[in-house]
């Protein structure tokens, strides 16, 4: 079984967090020869992983060898069982590394490969995203304080209703459209609200924010 090695550090200190001289020893040996190492650097491609990887182990391992790269992009929601994470397999990892590396995320995400071009996507929208909406579960508190609400229930319902939209939206399967069609009754409330986030370009908003943090997420890369 391959050795788990997750390289977590922020993408701009990779470089100073793999040594330069590597001390020869059979640990050392294992790790650039069997391990499997997982990347959750943002915008840092696989391809330079391996280049820096090898460059600081050409002592230890002689001749043509190889370093076995999986590039993932979670969100902070791994950290209570709500996750979202996809990831990219490098050209030398083999099936049974791709089940241990499952095996690792599936418990606390919701799990998805994809090519290697799509990971800065999902860094701006899961990655980003689980960022893009702590301004709007404070809006929601802030507002529900503004109406009346105690600040702690305000804050907790706000956060009740983002995950209960969530939750729906998974398990019914249904379009988010349909379901604000569906609870904007003629003349309501919601639709109120509807047309006053239409007014503040609300939409517009989020869909730039995620196109900004994807758009980061390249230039980091083209920089490696």
């Amino acid at each position: 079984m391959s050795e788990v090695i997750l390289w977590g550090v922020k993408p701009q200190f990779f470089d100073d967090a793999v040594p330069a001289e590597w001390n020869y020893d059979a640990k050392m040996h294992h790790m650039f020869s069997e391990s499997l190492h997982i990347s959750i650097l943002a915008g840092t491609p696989i391809s330079s992983i391996e280049q820096l990887l090898k460059s600081r182990s050409h002592k230890i391992l002689q001749g043509n060898y190889k370093i076995k790269v999986i590039r993932c992009m979670p969100n902070l929601g791994c950290e209570v069982g709500f996750g979202a994470l996809g990831y990219t397999l490098g050209p030398d990892v083999t099936p049974g590394d791709e089940e241990i590396a499952r095996k690792i995320f599936s418990p606390t995400c919701e799990v998805a490969a994809v090519p290697e071009g799509q990971l800065n996507a999902i860094c701006g929208l899961a990655g980003s995203g689980f960022g893009l909406m702590m301004p709007i579960a404070q809006a929601l508190a802030d507002a529900g304080v503004k109406m009346g609400l105690p600040r702690a229930l305000s804050r907790r319902f706000a956060a009740i209703t983002m995950q209960g939209a969530g939750a729906y939206l998974l398990q019914t399967g249904k379009h988010p459209g349909e379901v604000q069609d569906n609870v904007c009754s003629p003349g309501g409330t919601t639709i109120a609200g509807i047309m006053a986030l239409e007014e503040a370009g609300v939409r517009y908003g989020v869909m730039k924010a995620v196109e900004e943090a994807t758009k980061r997420a390249d230039e980091l890369a083209q920089r490696k």
